[in-house]
């Protein structure tokens, strides 16, 4: 009984960092994709790593700032 439950414990962390890698990939690919900085902020959360998780979603607020249109400026610069 107690080797499966390291057996599941085990798999539940390789599954975290599998994820943990895969929302970083799409962050990378796609940094204003937000439900992937959500997705890893909620997970490192659950983990208890509040600090990791704020520091995400200030990332994402900063990515989102950056990427904002000017304000009087809606219109996307082409040239």
């Amino acid at each position: 009984r107690e080797r499966e439950m390291l057996r599941r414990a085990q798999s539940a962390q390789k599954q975290a960092e599998e994820a943990r890698a895969v929302y970083r990939a799409v962050i990378e690919h796609d940094p204003m994709y937000i439900p992937a900085y959500q997705g890893l902020a909620s997970l490192l959360e659950s983990q208890g790593r509040a600090a990791e998780a704020y520091a995400v979603a200030r990332e994402a607020n900063h990515e989102q700032a950056r990427n904002r249109p000017k304000s009087g400026n809606l219109t996307p610069n082409i040239w």
